[in-house]
């Protein structure tokens, strides 16, 4: 089933409408919809045709009903695209996505904290990139993730169903079964997507926060 058609069976079923009702709507299951048809749909609905085609309606209104205030990040593979960067002198490198950077600085608008956990080492450089993102909460340790978000909870008197994580690999299994909205990105490893809310389109390092913002909790 694709992303459209998921988002027509949520979208009828939590509104309590059969197909048959608005049959003169939807073109035939047999051919694929044109865009006119598309944005016939999309209006119907009152929804952008963008949100339609490319975000998990399911997921959203998710996302929506956790009503989320801090969003936390791992660092490598999610706001980083995993690589391992060197220069000759042995000094390591990441590359971030400047997408990403503007949609995590925006988010600040909607009275959402943002937050770094990883278990990365070059402190220095973590550091840099999040005071530069105005993040407000960092964790650079080897310390269990969910003892640190939890920590985190507590300091900003909120419930960890109110944090949504996007996290990569199985190093963050535990936060993302704890939070109330979890996602990630496209090349996380197996195990993780299959206990996301949402699997996002873009792959670590090239844009997937700014596509969680953008599409989920905004």
């Amino acid at each position: 089933m694709t992303l459209y058609q998921k988002n027509i069976s949520f979208l009828l079923k939590s509104r309590g409408i059969r197909i048959e009702e608005i049959g003169g709507v939807f073109p035939s299951a047999a051919k694929e919809p044109s865009l006119g048809e598309l944005i016939m749909i999309a209006d119907h609905f009152g929804l952008p045709l963008d949100l339609l085609l490319r975000s998990d309606l399911k997921a959203r209104a998710a996302a929506r009903s956790k009503k989320i205030r801090l969003l936390v990040m791992d660092i490598d593979g999610v706001l980083t695209d995993a690589g391992m960067y060197y220069t000759e002198n042995g000094d390591e490198l990441k590359k971030f996505n400047a997408k990403d950077g503007l949609a995590i600085r925006d988010i600040k608008k909607k009275k959402i904290k943002t937050g770094i956990i990883t278990h990365g080492f070059n402190m220095n450089l973590i550091r840099r990139r999040s005071e530069r993102l105005h993040i407000d909460l960092l964790e650079v340790s080897q310390k269990p993730k969910l003892a640190t978000l939890n920590a985190w909870c507590k300091k900003l008197k909120i419930s960890i169903d109110n944090v949504a994580y996007i996290g990569d690999d199985i190093n963050d299994s535990d936060v993302l079964r704890a939070v109330g909205f979890s996602a990630c990105p496209a090349d996380a490893v197996d195990a993780v997507k299959n206990m996301c809310h949402v699997v996002l389109t873009k792959k670590g390092g090239e844009g997937c926060v700014r596509e969680m913002i953008d599409h989920y909790l905004s």
